[in-house]
């Protein structure tokens, strides 16, 4: 980001009461704190729910209101029905070095799709847009733009890492949910150390079904994973606390 610094000379003059320099500092710049923002109204007991897409903004915090523009590429949903008017213009607080894009969102009952708003900022009055890219491992991100994916129904929330858990499904984490006794706000947040402590109770509970069999094994529909012929299993990490328990190759399909 490149600053200019003008100087204006202001003339001695004896009648002045002071000399000043005024200092210009340029304008700041904003981008996305990250580019994708994802909802679901899933186990949540609300029919309403505000989700702030985070906005970041170089330079020293003022101790004013700033302004920031938005506009939409594309939008899938119905709003009035899934939300509500999005904001064209939004507020960076006074005090603040964060925004945030406000959007709210309503539950609409038996609607299983997964809705996106695809937003992009635009240059304003504070805020000039010099900042457009990141690296992330070998590709390159737009941070001037990000998507909110958003549903009603049941969706893989951010805490939930396949690589500790396995595959994701609905019927997988509201079992989950049951053994551990961690709500929403846990899936939601990215507790890796804690998760990590959790998985071996799902692990143990999953395989100890598969090896009292077929009988007794967890049908799971949304495993799409051939292999497992549509039962409930547990790859994820607790190869780390015993041998993962697979799907014994002469079980039939679990809808037969």
């Amino acid at each position: 980001m490149k600053k200019y610094l003008t100087i204006l000379l202001i003339p001695l003059l004896a009648a002045c009461s002071e000399d000043k320099l005024d200092l210009y500092h340029g304008v700041e710049s904003i981008y996305f704190t990250t580019t994708e923002v994802n909802f679901s109204f899933g186990l949540l007991t609300v029919n309403d729910s505000t989700v702030n897409i985070p906005v970041t903004a170089t330079g020293p915090i003022f101790d004013r209101d700033r302004h920031f523009r938005v506009v939409y590429d594309s939008v899938s949903g119905e709003e009035g029905v899934h939300f509500d008017p999005l904001p064209a213009e939004c507020v960076f607080p006074a005090g603040q070095s964060r925004g945030y894009i406000p959007v709210r969102l309503h539950r609409v009952n038996e609607d299983n799709e997964i809705y996106q708003i695809h937003a992009r900022l635009l240059p304003s009055d504070d805020f000039t847009l010099d900042l457009t890219e990141k690296y992330s491992g070998a590709d390159t991100v737009d941070i001037t733009r990000a998507v909110l994916n958003f549903s009603s129904a049941i969706t893989r929330p951010a805490g939930w890492q396949e690589i500790i858990y396995g595959y994701f499904s609905v019927a997988k984490y509201l079992l989950a949910s049951e053994l551990t006794g961690r709500d929403e706000s846990f899936w939601k947040a990215n507790a890796s150390q804690t998760s990590m402590a959790l998985s071996p109770v799902i692990a143990i509970y999953i395989n100890s079904k598969i090896l009292a069999g077929r009988d007794q094994a967890l049908r799971d529909p949304g495993n799409t994973q051939p292999e497992d012929k549509g039962f409930m299993t547990m790859r994820g990490i607790n190869a780390y606390y015993g041998q993962y328990v697979t799907i014994p190759a002469d079980w039939a399909p679990a809808d037969q």
